[in-house]
C-alpha cells in the first residue's frame, strides 16, 4: 500500500503536522518509534521529544533545526516550517499576525491553483464550482446520486452540471457513473466588468437572502461602516485577500465527513461621498 506523506503547506498547526508526520513514518516503517526518531534527530530523550510533538512542551530551536534539515528538501518548506512553529507557539496576537502573514506569503509562492478560462457556463452558475469542490474529498462518492444528496438538489441538475464540467475538460468519466476531476485546485479570473462574474454574484447574493431563514447556528450576517481613505481601502482589500487565503488553507481537509460546504461572500462598496466631492456640489 502506498502512503501519502503529509505536506507541511497543508497545516496551520505545527504539532498536528508533526503528529501526522510521525503516523506516516510509522505506517511506512512499523519499527519507527520516538526512540528511533530521537536518535535520528541526535536528541537524547525520546519522552521529551514525544511531549514536544504533542504540544505538552515547546519545540526547542535545536529540534526545529534538526527537523527542518532532515524532513524538508526545499527552502520554502523549511521557511514555512520555521514560521509555522513560531505561529503555533507564540502567545501574543501581534506575533500571531506577523507569522501568519509570512505563512501566507510563502503559500502564495506555492499556490498551484489552476486559473480557469472565463466560461459563462462555469462562472455564472454557483452550482458548478461547488460541485467541482466536492471532487477534492477522498470520502465523497463521485456519482450524480451522491452529489445530489450532499447538495440537496435533484439528480437531473447534477447530471446537467457534470456534463458542463466534462465539456469544459475539468472532469472525466473513466467508467459509467463514476467521475474524476482533472483539476487539483482552481480559481476563477477576477475580471472587472465581467458579466459572467456579475451573474455569479447576483445568484450568490440571492441565495444569501434566502439563507436568512436558516437556523442562526448555520448562518451569519455582519455589516460594517468604515470611513477609509483610498490608501486605507487598498490596505483593507489586501488584508481581506490574505484572510481569504488563510481560510482556504485552514479549511482544506482531505475528507468531507462531518462537514458542510459554507459559502462566504465578501462585499465592500462606498455608500457616501468624501467632503471634497460634496463641496463641489454646493451652490
Amino acid at each position: 500500500m502506498k502512503y501519502i506523506k503529509p505536506q507541511v503547506f497543508d497545516y496551520l498547526d505545527a504539532y498536528q503536522y508533526l503528529q501526522d508526520y510521525y503516523a506516516f513514518r510509522k505506517k511506512v516503517d512499523v519499527g519507527f518509534s520516538y526512540e528511533a526518531w530521537a536518535a535520528e534527530l541526535n536528541f537524547n530523550s525520546r519522552s521529551f521529544l514525544r511531549m514536544m510533538i504533542h504540544g505538552k512542551k515547546k519545540l526547542t530551536e535545536k529540534i526545529v533545526a534538526s527537523l527542518a534539515e532532515i524532513s524538508f528538501l526545499t527552502p520554502d518548506e523549511r521557511d514555512y516550517f520555521f514560521c509555522l512553529v513560531k505561529y503555533t507557539q507564540t502567545s501574543t496576537l501581534k506575533e500571531k499576525q506577523i507569522f501568519g502573514q509570512k505563512l501566507i506569503q510563502i503559500l502564495k509562492r506555492q499556490s498551484s491553483a489552476q486559473v480557469l478560462a472565463e466560461s459563462e457556463d462555469f462562472i455564472s452558475n454557483p452550482l458548478l464550482p461547488r460541485l467541482l469542490s466536492l471532487f477534492s474529498y477522498d470520502d465523497v462518492e463521485k456519482s450524480s446520486v451522491s452529489f445530489a444528496q450532499i447538495l440537496g438538489i435533484r439528480e437531473e441538475q447534477v447530471i446537467q452540471a457534470l456534463e458542463i464540467l466534462h465539456k469544459l475538460a475539468l472532469i472525466e468519466q473513466p467508467q459509467k457513473g463514476v467521475w474524476i476531476s482533472k483539476v487539483v485546485a482552481f480559481k476563477v479570473p477576477d475580471n472587472k466588468g465581467s458579466l459572467n462574474l456579475r451573474k455569479f454574484h447576483e445568484k450568490s447574493l440571492a441565495e444569501a437572502l434566502k439563507a436568512f431563514d436558516l437556523p442562526q447556528e448555520v448562518r451569519r450576517y455582519k455589516s460594517l461602516l468604515l470611513p477609509m481613505t483610498t490608501e486605507d481601502y487598498h490596505t483593507f482589500n489586501q488584508l481581506l485577500d490574505d484572510f481569504a487565503k488563510e481560510q482556504m488553507v485552514r479549511h482544506n481537509p482531505k475528507t468531507y465527513s462531518g462537514r458542510r460546504l459554507f459559502q462566504v461572500n465578501f462585499n465592500i462598496y462606498p455608500v457616501s461621498e468624501d467632503l471634497t466631492t460634496t463641496e463641489s456640489f454646493r451652490p
